[in-house]
């Protein structure tokens, strides 16, 4: 996981945006971290998103927490993007 403020104020203009990196892992139970955020929507990825990021950035690192949270007081776009899944990690724990 990770958090990066992108663009912002060029010229005056935009606010720009806060992209958190996800693990895919996160993309794929996305619907039962929104359950936990008032329910599951019925398919519409946007508000199961965000419900799922309202319940994941509790288990963020503090700087990475506060980035989000400033960026949703700043009015900046708050995007959520995955990173790829790592099967590599399963075949390490299994091994020796």
């Amino acid at each position: 996981m990770r958090v990066v403020k992108e663009g912002g104020r060029e010229g005056g203009r935009g606010r720009g945006k806060v992209v958190v990196y996800l693990n895919k892992i996160c993309a794929w139970y996305r619907g039962d971290f929104a359950e936990g955020e008032g329910g599951r929507e019925g398919g519409v990825k946007g508000r199961e998103e965000e419900k799922m990021l309202r319940r994941v950035v509790q288990w963020f690192p503090e700087e990475a927490r506060r980035m989000v949270e400033e960026g949703r007081e700043e009015g900046r776009e708050v995007k959520v993007e995955y990173e790829p899944y790592d099967w590599g990690v399963n075949a390490k724990a299994t091994e020796g």
